[in-house]
């Protein structure tokens, strides 16, 4: 029997059933069950018979009741044609379901394939008419301030750089909630920022690293995500003292970054002099179109 037929026989015994209490289900299990029937116990575990045991398959109605929604997600996505020809990006999901419903898709999660590759992405379809990819992190808790061992956070996988490349994306908009800075004064193990610079020629992207060269004692130099931006760093200097500001991939004493989409965030505190370091926030990511 396939999953339609056991979701509708589910739903039409569903209330009949609901009367059962767990001292039953033992005595039903012992002598077996109907193939079909559904019941649900006085714990709210919602059950299905496989022809010989009963087997659980909801904790709970809220637990049901998405089940149910992601099959008929499921159910329309594959009389879309979504599964047997996946969509090129967000925005095929869009044209799609327009085509086929009349209706806007819900945000949250596709199976997409710009290239030859599939990917699973988020997306969001804002009343604007919009289809934005997020790529990044979310629900987060970051809470870093002075660690001593080294740490190494990756807001971007490998594949997820592999994804933006290959879909050509036009546009992007960056969203954080982070707060950002390094200290580097004379240290000869020092934080790296990696990150893709934007606004590139033919929307390219290249992999540029933000660090520190190792400077003399008495070197001054700090870096921070500027408190209006997302993408923009600004180096720091004390009058009166050497800065490392200006030096390799750190823009010049009081200018900013071009913009920068972070991928990956590696503090090295350890090492003769400490690399000193503050990370804060819930969510870092961006949206592409």
């Amino acid at each position: 029997m396939n999953c339609i037929g056991i979701l509708v026989i589910l739903l039409v015994t569903l209330g009949s059933s609901s009367g059962r209490r767990a001292g039953s289900a033992g005595s039903e299990r012992r002598r077996g069950c109907k193939e079909g029937r559904a019941r649900k116990v006085f714990n709210m575990v919602l059950e299905v018979c496989d022809g010989k045991d009963w087997i659980p398959i909801a904790a709970d109605m809220q637990e049901m009741e998405n089940g149910l929604k992601k099959l008929n997600k499921d159910v329309r996505e594959l009389e879309m044609g979504l599964v047997q020809n996946p969509p090129h990006g967000c925005s095929d999901v869009r044209t799609r379901y327009l085509q086929h419903t009349g209706e806007v898709p819900e945000e949250g999660y596709y199976h997409v394939r710009p290239n030859t590759d599939m990917y699973k992405v988020y997306c969001e379809f804002p009343e604007s008419g919009a289809s934005w990819t997020r790529v990044g992190l979310w629900d987060q808790s970051w809470d870093y301030d002075g660690e001593k061992d080294n740490l190494t956070v990756s807001l971007l996988s490998d594949r997820d750089h592999k994804m933006i490349r290959e879909s050509n994306f036009s546009k992007v908009s960056i969203n954080c909630d982070i707060s950002l800075s390094f200290k580097a004064d004379g240290v000869n193990n020092p934080t790296t920022l990696t990150a893709l610079e934007l606004q590139r020629k033919n929307n390219e992207s290249r992999s540029v690293n933000v660090t520190v060269p190792a400077g003399d004692g008495e070197s001054y130099t700090r870096v921070r995500l500027m408190r209006s931006s997302c993408t923009k760093f600004i180096c720091q200097e004390k009058i009166g003292q050497p800065t490392l500001c200006g030096v390799g991939s750190l823009p010049p004493a009081g200018s900013t970054s071009p913009d920068l989409l972070l991928t990956q965030l590696q503090f090295l505190p350890e090492g003769r002099r400490r690399s000193a370091f503050s990370f804060y926030g819930t969510f870092y990511y961006a949206l592409f179109e």
